[in-house]
């Protein structure tokens, strides 16, 4: 799956309408990039930070790490799930590769992550870790997040058009989903038994082993990466052949 040349232009016209409408119409337009997270993190932290913060000095970036990779999974796979919706007056009018739409969304919510990472420098220099090497490994589990979340958007944003609650069901999932990833709470919590399971959440571990590698600067175990990865490639191809077969019907739902 390659966007064409001819078809650049288009993408970035949809990106560059996508970024307008996300903050068309509000107060601080695109300062919410940087305000959502820290707003988010400074609640969960006043809240939880007594509870969970004994001793571990870096709670906070720990924190702050794995709400922003969270809210990229969250908004990502939310505006891919609308995108055809959102675009229908387009889909409806110009003939182009409707996939582009999925991923002019996520590529938004990309560069939203990337902005939003700020917060994250901005309280590691003030509550240094180790920089190491592992730290390469990073943008490695952004890529297998990304291709994941693309995946998810081939499938959620078909299913979405044919059935308009699918966004409301979506909506719980990733509520269920934020308070199954560990995101405010130590796994040590946890029984043994439940610790095990977390680790078929695959948003868990892609948060727990970037906790690892650019806080407390050790090597995670690279097979949950591995088979996380495989996995991920897998939903895509599914996705997207899923999204070809369905998207020629598309325009009888809208």
């Amino acid at each position: 799956m390659v966007i064409q040349p001819y078809h650049k232009d288009l993408f970035l016209e949809l990106l560059k309408a996508d970024f307008k409408v996300r903050y068309q119409g509000s107060i601080l337009g695109f300062v919410w990039v940087l305000l959502r997270p820290f707003l988010l993190f400074m609640i969960f932290y006043i809240i939880f930070s007594y509870i969970f913060s004994r001793g571990d000095s870096h709670f906070a970036i720990r924190l702050i790490l794995g709400l922003i990779i969270f809210t990229y999974f969250s908004e990502a796979t939310t505006h891919g799930l609308t995108s055809l919706i959102n675009k229908a007056d387009v889909i409806l009018k110009v003939n182009f590769p409707r996939q582009i739409v999925v991923i002019s969304s996520i590529v938004n919510s990309l560069l939203t992550l990337f902005f939003s990472f700020v917060i994250f420098i901005a309280f590691w220099v003030f509550n240094p870790t180790s920089v190491s090497a592992l730290w390469l490994l990073f943008p490695v589990y952004l890529l297998v997040l990304s291709i994941l979340i693309t995946g998810l958007s081939f499938f959620l944003s078909v299913l979405s058009v044919k059935f308009r609650d699918m966004q409301m069901i979506w909506e719980l999932f990733i509520q269920i989903l934020f308070y199954g990833s560990a995101i405010f709470y130590p796994i040590s919590i946890l029984s043994p038994k439940l610790q095990e399971y977390m680790y078929w959440n695959p948003i868990f571990v892609i948060i727990q082993q970037c906790r690892e590698i650019l806080i407390d600067n050790t090597m995670p175990d690279l097979k949950f990466l591995f088979v996380i990865s495989l996995a991920s490639v897998a939903f895509f191809i599914l996705g997207y052949v899923y999204f070809k077969r369905n998207i020629k019907r598309i325009a009888e739902y809208f």
